[in-house]
């Protein structure tokens, strides 16, 4: 995934149009997880949360289980979090 920010981001300076800078994209698509956890940490009210990937599946599942409807759930990734399943 990088590396195809980073093509693009190449692709609109050779037009000599900068958009982003590369760091500041990749940092972007964490930020809410990063906020979550703070939020936990310290002890702020906020919806159950938790994060998971292929290596982790059916942890997910169980989670999943364990929440009362409705509940959303976020792709992670470019654009991917734009939208969400409920």
């Amino acid at each position: 995934m990088k590396r195809q920010i980073q093509d693009l981001l190449d692709h609109f300076e050779s037009l000599q149009q900068k958009i982003a800078d590369p760091e500041l994209v990749m940092d972007q698509q964490r930020y809410k997880e990063v906020a979550k956890e703070f939020m936990f940490r310290h002890n702020v009210p906020t919806a159950k949360y938790q994060s998971f990937d292929a290596s982790n599946l059916k942890e997910g599942y169980k989670f999943l289980e364990s929440l009362k409807a409705p509940y959303v759930i976020k792709a992670d990734g470019l654009a991917a979090g734009k939208g969400v399943l409920i």
